[in-house]
């Protein structure tokens, strides 16, 4: 996630949050560039608000629009474990 913010007098600090109401990310970047990465298995599969506000040196805040987004995650399969990985070890070929 890259968040954009600009002010005329410098923008201090940003700060955001991600939740659905039991899963709960947040931080605070105090310099450009804003971004954010969220693992793909970081939250739980359904929808998630994202909220962001930026501070100025004169102390405004200002806020975005919250934006709402869903997530479906579902993990790989683990590996077989009678799966030959390497034939030429297991065979003696090669």
């Amino acid at each position: 996630m890259s968040i954009s913010a600009t002010d005329n007098i410098g923008v201090t600090s940003v700060h955001y949050s991600v939740t659905n109401g039991s899963d709960l990310i947040v931080g605070q970047f105090s310099a450009a560039p804003y971004t954010v990465v969220i693992p793909a298995d970081g939250l739980k599969n359904g929808s998630h608000t994202v909220t962001v506000y930026a501070q100025d040196a004169a102390g405004n805040i200002g806020n975005a629009t919250p934006v709402v987004y869903n997530t479906y995650y579902i993990p790989p399969a683990p590996l077989n474990p009678n799966l030959i990985l390497n034939p030429s070890i297991e065979t003696g070929v090669g």
